[in-house]
């Protein structure tokens, strides 16, 4: 019996080790500005602007993030909107926490990872307001990341 027991915490122990180890390893990969690059919703490819093309995620290292949406603006894109948080990664799920709700009563947004690379985000997007969005309704986006460092 004693066996088993230092057997098992053996196996406990690297088990959680390779899982931090693989949570710091998205972490590190997740850093940096990607751009958008594909959009499907609800199964469907959505054609993107010129525009949306300069939308970007910016994730920080020290669990910061900044969204950027761009418009047109006549003959330019504009900025259009522009939202911070703090950010992290739970089980290949990004969970966002946006500061721009009330603090007393935080608004989190939980997308699954489905793809990350040096170069490659693919998130699935899913709103749960159903008063904006209808029951079911998601987007897979598709990231590149920026080969510009500010």
């Amino acid at each position: 019996m004693k066996n088993f027991n230092v057997a098992f915490i053996v196996f406990a122990l690297t088990f959680l080790s390779c899982s931090k180890e693989e949570t710091e390893e998205n972490n590190n990969l997740l850093i940096g500005t990607w751009n958008v690059q594909q959009v499907t919703e609800n199964g469907e490819e959505k054609t993107i602007s010129d525009c949306e093309f300069l939308d970007s995620r910016e994730f920080n290292n020290n669990n910061t993030f900044n969204f950027q949406y761009f418009g047109p603006g006549g003959e330019e894109c504009i900025l259009e909107g522009d939202e911070q948080g703090t950010w992290s990664v739970e089980n290949n799920v990004l969970v966002l926490k946006w500061d721009v709700f009330d603090e007393d009563d935080p608004e989190f947004s939980r997308w699954p990872i489905l793809e990350l690379t040096e170069n490659t985000l693919r998130l699935k997007i899913e709103y749960l307001d159903e008063d904006d969005f209808p029951e079911g309704w998601h987007q897979v986006v598709i990231y590149k990341k920026s080969l510009v460092n500010d």
